[in-house]
């Protein structure tokens, strides 16, 4: 453009480039959250993008249906965000207010409105009725858990297993909307599986709920009692700052810069170097790893990341959901095995099959299983299995 300006009383004419208007720079993602089958991302902007299965509107898309969605969505309705957590069906999310939001399945009364199954699944996030002041959210296959500033738990959801962790075990079999953790303070997160939850404490110490069918709840005992419906400490374990449920198995960073896990070892889940096809009620140490940060636990296998970038996983290696680039070969890996290509992770997940990591560019990259769309990289199935790091599309 053109500008005139005036200078000792002389008017002069200067002549300067056009300006171009400024162009917003795209969102990145901070970090990401795996459900079953698919997968979530927190983003730069305080939004959340999904992809992956939505048979029961868990991607947020605002609808029930595709079955697959394998480019990143944006949720629909969600602003100023700061943590995502994505279980089986139902994902959850809570926001700069400190409010809570879940949608997906309510078959279990996952979304924790005091209603169950009414509707049965949803694609818009709902609030979370008398739920405030959340600092983080755990959600699991058929139940969630949030902690609030206080450092109390509360859970929602399918209780047949004690995982509410409320004194009682299926009295009722489900409980609507959340309801206190008994024995649990000073909590700063949260992890679900399947049937278990457990805390991450303030001092580093971890407390588990639920079904201790594998040695999963840490007490240092297998199934005795097989359910346990009020919290308890994981038996020597010190030192964790963060915490991820699996499946079968509990994993923890240490401040140390290890990793400890316990539960079932059938497949070598537990990276403790060797498959026992036994069960670890006590946290064992992951072999062949320091400056771990975080941990993200899947279904039969496990990941971790280190401070300088580099990710990992250890465990079942069917679906290529290890990342070392192979499928099965072998299936599996009681030891940590590089993910392929991967050495500026900052966070990283697991699923039922499939694995993703956010880069230090703010990129996200999948692998794994791919039947629903989960790796996000604009295909369903093919290929199938994909063992090395794909790029997610629309992040």
């Amino acid at each position: 453009m053109r500008k005139f300006r005036i200078l000792a009383g002389t008017l002069l004419l200067t002549s300067v480039a056009a300006c171009a208007p400024v162009q917003p720079s795209a969102p990145t993602a901070s970090a990401v959250s795996i459900g079953g089958y698919h997968s979530c991302a927190l983003m730069s902007d305080s939004s959340v993008r999904c992809w992956g299965q939505n048979s029961e509107g868990q991607v947020g898309s605002g609808s029930v249906g595709p079955f697959a969605i394998p480019d990143a969505t944006r949720v629909v309705g969600l602003n100023g965000v700061r943590e995502v957590d994505a279980g089986l069906q139902t994902t959850c999310a809570v926001t700069n207010d400190l409010y809570a939001y879940c949608w997906g399945t309510d078959t279990f009364g996952q979304l924790g409105d005091g209603a169950v199954g009414a509707p049965s699944a949803t694609g818009t996030p709902q609030q979370v009725p008398g739920l405030s002041d959340v600092r983080a959210l755990g959600v699991g296959e058929r139940h969630a858990c949030a902690v609030n500033n206080g450092g109390q738990v509360l859970c929602w959801g399918d209780d047949q297993n004690g995982q509410l962790g409320d004194g009682t075990a299926g009295s009722p079999s489900i409980r609507a909307t959340p309801a206190p953790v008994l024995g649990v303070t000073g909590a700063v997160d949260v992890a679900a599986g399947p049937d278990h939850s457990c805390a991450l404490i303030d001092d580093g110490s971890v407390q588990c709920w639920g079904n201790d069918t594998g040695g999963v709840l840490g007490d240092g005992l297998v199934g005795s009692p097989t359910i346990r419906a009020f919290a308890a400490d994981v038996a020597g374990l010190s030192g964790a700052q963060s915490i991820s449920a699996g499946s079968d198995s509990t994993c923890v960073a240490l401040t140390s810069g290890g990793a400890a896990c316990w539960g079932a070892d059938s497949v070598g889940q537990l990276g403790d170097g060797s498959p026992n096809n036994s069960f670890q009620p006590n946290p064992s140490s992951v072999v062949g790893t320091s400056g771990l940060t975080t941990v993200g636990a899947g279904h039969y296998f496990n990941c971790a990341v280190a401070s300088n970038g580099a990710a990992v996983c250890w465990g079942r290696d069917f679906y290529g959901e290890l990342g070392d680039g192979t499928v099965a070969a072998p299936s599996t890996n009681p030891a940590p095995v590089g993910v392929a290509g991967l050495s500026d992770a900052k966070s990283i997940d697991g699923g039922a099959g499939h694995a993703c990591a956010v880069r230090a560019t703010g990129r996200v990259v999948c692998w794994g299983s791919d039947n629903a769309g989960q790796l996000g990289d604009g295909q369903t199935g093919t290929p199938s299995d994909n063992p090395s790091p794909v790029v997610v599309k629309g992040i």
